[in-house]
């Protein structure tokens, strides 16, 4: 077989690559890589590190704690709220609530008309629901009757009294009372203050 000028170019040329390559390869290979040696800390700083460290668990830990106090807390804060589905049904507990403590009162006082008012909303929180009854009695029964509702394990107070002479002869009054009790700021739909 004959070789072309060109052929024995090209060989020449991939002599001189394999000789360049195998001589790097004996220089890399004769001098290792270097090898980095880790700084260490001195015994005193590790062990302030680790006593800061564990001094953060210990603070995770107490918040922790605490967190779990004040969730405790608010629980029993909250037992106070009427519990209800929808603002109709806190209503409709509030007003069973109003009916137990006027039956209880003696003589047993009767509600003679009952008006329901829109919820509101009272903090980010909190809502409230409303109810009116109407009743006829005089003016120590009302104060019994305001003394029973204090006493109530929900958190509800009375808003509003409004008071009318009914009959002279017997000292009693048409009373008017609004009483409002708190609920979870869920019930309420519309916001504290509306965009205008």
């Amino acid at each position: 077989m004959k070789l072309t000028s060109r052929d024995r170019r090209a060989l020449l040329i991939l002599l001189l690559v394999a000789l360049a390559m195998g001589c790097r390869w004996a220089v890399v290979s004769s001098n290792p890589k270097p090898v980095t040696i880790a700084q260490v800390a001195p015994t005193g700083q590790l062990l302030t590190i680790l006593a800061k460290r564990r001094e953060a668990a210990g603070a995770v830990a107490q918040k922790q704690e605490i967190l779990r106090r004040l969730r405790t807390q608010l629980v029993v804060e909250e037992s106070g709220l009427i519990q209800a589905a929808t603002p109709a049904q806190a209503q409709a507990h509030l007003l069973q609530i109003l009916k137990n403590v006027t039956s209880q009162q003696q003589p047993p006082l009767e509600v003679k008309r009952i008006e329901f008012s829109a919820p509101q909303q009272v903090s980010d929180a909190f809502g409230e629901v409303s109810v009116s009854i109407t009743i006829e009695c005089r003016i120590e029964e009302l104060l019994n009757l305001i003394a029973a509702l204090t006493a109530a394990s929900e958190i509800i107070a009375t808003d509003e009294i409004s008071l009318i002479g009914a009959d002279p002869k017997l000292k009693t009054l048409l009373a008017r009372l609004t009483v409002k009790g708190l609920v979870r700021r869920n019930l309420i739909s519309k916001p504290v203050n509306p965009p205008t």
